[in-house]
């Protein structure tokens, strides 16, 4: 009982550790994701801070374009409260107005603690965050702001984002009540929750510490299993159980051992006793006897027998066996033949020899009898005498011998691996020929291939399991032989050539490996393994085991491992060769704008333009390949809602200004539920594929029909044949006319599938007329469940 405890304690405490750990891998994920929300609901200050370095130098159309331009960046997210621009450190532009009119005119260089935290991003250039803190215009939120510079480093001001905690707390940490876990956030100097359950800092909870950006403050996340942690394993109910019931068995076992010594001793002295008063009649007849000698009656009653008898039959005293049955003694299937063979005996005399077993004692014996008749004079009824021998060790002996036989028979039949048993005898004698004529070296008699296809026939196939005999079938069907005589090419030649070096040098075994052709072309691979059968340290030639190990799809794994290293090299190389180009032409104008004061304005727009284009290049680029890697690795997610096309198509066009393409509106309103990032992601990659592989002429066309929504974007360019149709789609694929374009390393189409199939959707390429056309094709209403699908539960990445 205190083994079963000690257990189920070790059991108890390995699942509370395996739920613990389940709850700060989730509490990390919930981390992780309060960050990747903040972290992208704060691009938009980027946005903000070009806008300030364009007309800095007229208030008015700064003014203007602000709200413009907010209502534009706050569009694509729900946690955005309000944008806002701060000059020289004065709350000025905020949108919306409504709601936030107590921000308006802030100093934000007025409170200490704010100041203590923006004073050293001005100087560093850092974009800070601050928060989550209660804001002037009421409600809780977190701040994300990044100093401006204008165009001589002068400092401007701030552009900011203030978040909506509330809901960014509940898209990250989404716990209703009922969920199996709370969670729950508080400052590490404060005891009250700021947000989720405060019990969930209760009852030892998994904590994580973290700062939003550069702030100071930390917080503390916190997160426990709603009905706290488990007090018992699964299988506490059963250990105990099992526990008792040993624990039971062994109690009965244990008084049953302290009996047995005082009945052995009862029984001891019995049969000492018994033994003193019959040893002397028994010593002069049977004392010698090597064999069991056995006296019976008419009626089967045993008048005597010798102590080899009681051997046998498991006594240790004539008393055992005298008065008793003989047929007592025998196994119950063989009793019913004694009163047949008694009157055979009567009938026929002579001497009847049998094998028959012996049961009494909870042992069985088999014996082997030799029994007569013996007549009695005056006309008293015969008695029969039977010499009786043990021989349960011989058969025992046979038996294990023939299921030796049959296990080995049974594992040569059902090996995985073809193994033959083959016959060199043949050749071991043609070779002592060889050596009592003088030959010393066997090589160039080998090399003449009449010479060694004479060996190879003389060699005997015994025996083939059906491995082998698949395997034979394989290379050559039809074939009876399965010793690969049919298939002498080089490196079977060697191989023959190599068993039969190994017989002439006396060598333990020869492992080799040769490549030929299947019946159907294919080039296998096998590994041979020749060894003789030793015995007594001298080799039987005449028994050599062959085992033949199919290695092909192992080695044709490695070489499509070596081809998938090689295509990653040649897309590193790709990766970085298209990163340095348009990275240097941003190096190249930025440090053109810095150094040369004397650029004209329009020069000046132009630079920052190119700068701009290239730099929106590196992004989309970099985009792709965070794609891809993060697909490998099962963390792509999708975020849908119910968005307009013709709306993500119009901000597509935006984010490629250099590429225009011919956009046909639809006449009414088509709608997807996708998420829209990463529908723009897809349509860019299109358009930019469009433009970059096919025709001039591109047009992109909406329509939605039985619950499906589709985006067409087609070009006048050169059809390509139907297999490359669906290669392009592979990760670093391209045809052969594309393989010299810039930016080019064969992942946009791979990240527009993916990303496309995650959503419930596809895209797929096929030529319409002269035209090219890719079509991506997306749910029109919420698949189910409606949950945003993260890519490792999506059958595209799982």
């Amino acid at each position: 009982l205190a083994m079963t405890w000690f257990v189920d304690a070790g059991a108890r405490r390995a699942h509370l550790a395996e739920v613990r750990a389940s709850v700060a891998t989730e509490l990390g994920e919930r981390a992780h994701a309060l960050g990747a929300i903040v972290e992208r609901d704060s691009i938009s200050i980027a946005a903000l801070a070009a806008v300030v370095s364009i007309n800095a130098d007229d208030p008015d159309k700064l003014m203007s374009e602000f709200p413009v331009l907010a209502e534009s960046l706050m569009g694509g997210s729900r946690h955005i409260r309000s944008l806002q621009l701060a000059p020289q450190s004065i709350l000025e532009y905020v949108y919306p107005v409504a709601g936030n009119e107590a921000a308006v005119g802030l100093d934000l260089m007025a409170d200490p603690r704010r100041r203590e935290l923006l004073e050293p991003s001005i100087t560093s250039g850092d974009t800070v965050v601050q928060g989550p803190v209660e804001l002037v215009q009421g409600g809780l939120g977190l701040i994300v702001r990044q100093p401006i510079y204008l165009s001589g480093g002068d400092f401007w001001g701030f552009s900011a984002v203030v978040l909506d905690w509330p809901a960014i707390w509940s898209e990250a940490l989404p716990y209703p009540e009922g969920s199996s876990r709370i969670a729950g956030l508080k400052r590490t100097d404060e005891s009250h929750a700021m947000a989720g359950t405060p019990a969930a800092f209760e009852g030892d909870p998994v904590v994580e510490n973290f700062r939003f950006g550069a702030t100071p403050t930390v917080w503390v996340l916190a997160m426990r299993p709603t009905e706290g942690w488990p007090a018992a394993a699964p299988t506490t109910g059963t250990t105990w159980i099992a526990g008792i019931i040993i624990a039971l068995l062994a109690g009965v076992g244990v008084h049953q051992l302290m009996r047995r010594p005082q009945i052995l001793a009862e029984e001891r002295e019995r049969v000492v006793e018994e033994l003193a008063l019959s040893e002397q009649r028994y010593q002069a007849i049977f004392h010698n006897a090597g064999v069991g000698i056995v006296v019976c009656g008419v009626h089967g009653r045993v008048l005597s027998a010798n102590p080899a008898f009681w051997a046998i039959v498991g006594v240790e005293s004539e008393t055992d066996v005298v008065g008793r049955f003989v047929g007592g003694f025998l196994h119950p299937d063989d009793a019913e033949q004694l009163a047949g063979l008694a009157s055979g005996l009567i009938d026929r005399g002579g001497v009847a020899e049998f094998d028959l077993r012996l049961g009494t004692g909870g042992r069985e014996r088999w014996c082997r009898a030799q029994a007569t008749a013996v007549e009695r004079p005056g006309g008293s009824a015969p008695r029969f005498l039977a010499v009786v021998e043990d021989v349960t060790a011989s058969r025992a002996a046979e038996a294990a011998l023939i299921e030796s036989e049959l296990r080995h028979k049974h594992l040569f039949q059902s090996a995985p691996i073809a193994i033959q048993r083959q016959d060199f005898s043949a050749v071991e004698a043609v070779l002592d020929r060889w050596r009592s004529e003088g030959i010393t070296d066997i090589g160039p008699l080998l090399a003449d291939t009449d010479t060694l296809v004479s060996l190879v026939e003389s060699i005997e196939v015994t025996e083939a399991n059906p491995a082998a005999v698949a395997l034979n079938e394989t290379l050559s069907p039809g074939s009876a032989n399965v010793n690969l005589r049919s298939l002498m090419t080089d490196d079977v030649r060697a191989s023959f050539v190599a068993n039969i070096e190994a017989i002439w040098e006396r060598r333990t075994a020869v492992q080799i490996s040769v490549s030929p052709h299947a019946a159907d072309g294919r080039q296998l691979h096998l590994d041979l393994r020749w060894q003789p059968v030793s015995i007594d340290g001298t080799f039987d030639y005449s028994r050599v085991m062959v085992s033949i190990s199919d290695v092909t799809e192992l080695t044709d794994a490695r070489k499509r491992l070596e081809e998938m290293l090689h295509s990653k090299d040649r897309f590193l190389a790709s990766v970085a060769h298209e990163l340095r180009t348009p990275l240097t032409a941003v190096v190249g104008f930025a440090q053109e704008l810095k150094q040369n004061p004397h650029l004209t304005e329009a020069d000046r727009e132009e630079f920052t333009s190119l700068v701009a284009q290239n730099s929106i290049e590196v992004s989309h680029l970099i985009d792709d390949i965070l794609v891809v890697a993060r697909a490998e690795i099962g963390e792509v997610s999708v975020l849908p809602e119910l968005v307009d096309l013709a709306e993500q198509i119009d901000a597509t066009l935006m984010s490629v200004p250099d590429l225009s393409p011919r956009f046909t509106r639809p006449p009414s309103p088509v709608t997807a539920y996708c998420d829209p990032t990463r529908t723009r992601q897809i349509v860019r990659n299109l358009i930019t594929n469009a433009f970059r592989y096919g025709g001039p002429d591109v047009m992109i066309e909406i329509s939605g029909s039985d619950g499906r929504a589709a985006i067409e974007v087609s070009d006048n360019g050169a059809g390509i044949s139907q297999a490359d149709m669906e290669r392009i789609f592979e990760p670093y694929e391209r045809t052969d006319h594309a393989v010299s374009q810039p930016g080019s390393i064969g992942l946009g189409l791979t990240v527009s599938r993916a990303l496309a199939r995650a959503q419930g959707g596809d895209v797929r390429m096929f030529r319409a007329g002269d035209r090219n056309v890719f079509r991506l094709e997306l749910p029109a209403t919420p698949l189910e469940p409606v949950t945003p699908v993260a890519s490792g539960t999506d059958p595209v990445f799982s």
